[in-house]
């Protein structure tokens, strides 16, 4: 059983639009400029812009390591 079935195209497409929703949301109720969405008006510390660029590195490196075979 290696593949999607229909629940699972629902749950992966629910959380595709929920994280749409919360974009727009953020986007469209706040007034934000696009500097202010893209480099957090460039006042954020240290801590979330280190976290992200990890994340953001790691989650590349996980998808290109993992192996078909799963």
């Amino acid at each position: 059983m290696n593949h999607f079935q229909v629940v699972d195209y629902i749950v992966v497409g629910a959380t595709f639009l929920i994280s749409l929703l919360i974009g727009l949301y953020h986007a469209f109720a706040n007034k934000h400029t696009n500097e202010d969405l893209l480099v957090g008006g460039r006042n954020l510390n240290i801590l979330p812009v280190a976290a992200s660029i990890m994340v953001t590195y790691v989650s590349a490196i996980t998808l290109l390591g993992i192996s078909k075979t799963l």
